[in-house]
């Protein structure tokens, strides 16, 4: 049967105030309900064959309360659990010190209720999911027949998120999704190369093939290349970070070392530098409140804040930092709609998407140094207090005055707050990453580069 998020929306929104109601007659001074409605149809393959289909429905509660400045949360999986919940979450406050902290957004009263759904994957069903991902992989195992591919999902899902709080809040967003990914390796007498995986997130439908095609084409290009890696060189030099490789290497660690909770706790390089430069100038990144173009956020965030787009770093320079309410007040500060956290989850700090400005290099030209290594993916550590990092390079390419050829797992390490200054170009071209981060390549120099 096909389920459309949109038909859930009221029903979801007065669960939330009647939650709200008995907690507050329970003896909660405040009390926030936040329920989440979810379906998903999920067909994947494992070791090249269809592996099966899944068809999951749930709706999940979050009940959070202030009891004598006391702070409770709890959680159910039915809307029939609510009752225990907000036991629950009483129960734990009355067991929890008193936090000056403690407290829900002031809303105006205003009901918003907002949606993106795609009505052709509302009608996505089990077959035609479990078809188009079948006839992909055999396309692409036709087309490239060293290719084992490990495992490989394709998944459509509707849902609906409510928030209601005793402070004026309440509104509701419903939603429709499609991914895909791929994960395995290229196999070619006897010689086995290394993993490679990609993937993409969409809104609606005819956006679909062209995501995928994008992410099955990386895919391949990774695996297939691998299977001709050499042995790289150690150098200290320039390295080249795909958007993927950026986005988790650079960008991760500097949105978390923009987050009030890490500054209150110490632990972000950035406390006292607003208004300084932190980045090479041609760095500009941004929070995408509302999301990126053709896949919408939720327009109000864990709190039942309204969502914005602000810039954090504009030309390197620090613009701003990220709030949720609780860290606003710990701060005195004004909440920046920056809550993330979903029913099950009380509200913490971070970006629902983000996007860095591009630049002016074509993203091939990025590789004109005389010598630098292309990283697609890093796996390894990052401490995120002293910026220093340290892993391996997967997938990764050697470029030698202009000769391009691939590498074994080879190890880069530095420091990624360094790393930001030491930005040496930013491609032209974006890749949007999972719906959520639209990101250039980037170059940057003065990295340890040591061959395996």
């Amino acid at each position: 049967m096909h389920r459309d998020p949109r038909t859930h929306t009221a029903g979801l929104l007065e669960l939330c105030r009647a939650g709200v109601h008995r907690a507050r007659a329970a003896g909660a001074d405040h009390a926030e309900v936040c329920a989440e409605w979810g379906h998903s149809v999920v067909a994947s393959v494992q070791q090249n064959d269809l592996d099966g289909l899944a068809d999951t429905e749930e709706t999940t509660l979050g009940v959070r309360v202030i009891v004598d400045g006391r702070p409770g949360f709890a959680t159910a999986n039915r809307a029939g659990a609510l009752d225990q919940a907000i036991g629950d979450a009483i129960a734990i406050a009355q067991a929890t010190a008193p936090d000056p902290w403690a407290g829900f957004y002031q809303g105006d009263g205003i009901e918003r209720v907002d949606s993106q759904v795609c009505d052709a994957l509302v009608a996505w069903d089990a077959p035609d999911l479990a078809r188009r991902l079948v006839d992909r992989i055999r396309s692409l195992r036709a087309a490239h027949s060293v290719l084992t591919i490990d495992s490989a999902e394709l998944q459509v899902s509707r849902s609906v998120r409510a928030l209601v709080s005793s402070e004026g809040v309440a509104g509701a967003f419903a939603t429709t999704r499609a991914s895909g990914s791929v994960f395995g390796m290229a196999v070619e007498d006897g010689k086995v190369g290394s993993f490679a995986y990609d993937g993409d997130v969409v809104g609606q439908l005819d956006h679909v093939a062209p995501a995928l095609d994008r992410a099955f084409a990386r895919f391949v290009a990774q695996a297939v290349d691998a299977l001709h890696a050499r042995k790289g060189e150690t150098f200290r030099g320039d390295i080249v970070l795909t958007p993927a490789a950026a986005a988790s290497l650079l960008l991760g660690p500097l949105l978390g070392g923009l987050s009030a909770a890490q500054i209150r706790k110490g632990r972000s390089p950035y406390t006292d530098q607003l208004g300084q430069a932190i980045a090479a100038a041609g760095l500009s990144v941004y929070e995408e409140g509302l999301g990126l173009p053709g896949i919408r956020a939720c327009p109000f965030d864990r709190d039942g804040v309204a969502r914005s787009r602000r810039t954090l770093v504009d030309k390197g320079v620090l613009q701003g930092f990220l709030y949720d309410q609780y860290e606003a007040t710990a701060a005195g500060a004004t909440t920046t709609g920056s809550a993330l956290g979903g029913a099950s989850q009380a509200p913490y700090v971070g970006v629902a998407a983000c996007s860095v400005d591009p630049g002016t290099i074509a993203a091939a030209d990025l590789e004109s140094a005389q010598k630098c290594v292309v990283v697609p993916r890093f796996a390894g550590s990052t401490d995120r207090v002293t910026g220093d990092f340290s892993g391996v390079v997967k997938g990764g390419y050697l470029v030698v005055d202009g000769e391009r050829r691939p590498i074994h797992e080879t190890t880069i390490a530095g420091n990624v707050y360094e790393c930001l200054k030491a930005i040496s170009g930013i491609s032209a071209e974006r890749e949007t990453i999972y719906g959520q981060t639209a990101m250039p390549s980037l170059r940057i120099a003065d990295v340890s580069i040591t061959a395996g």
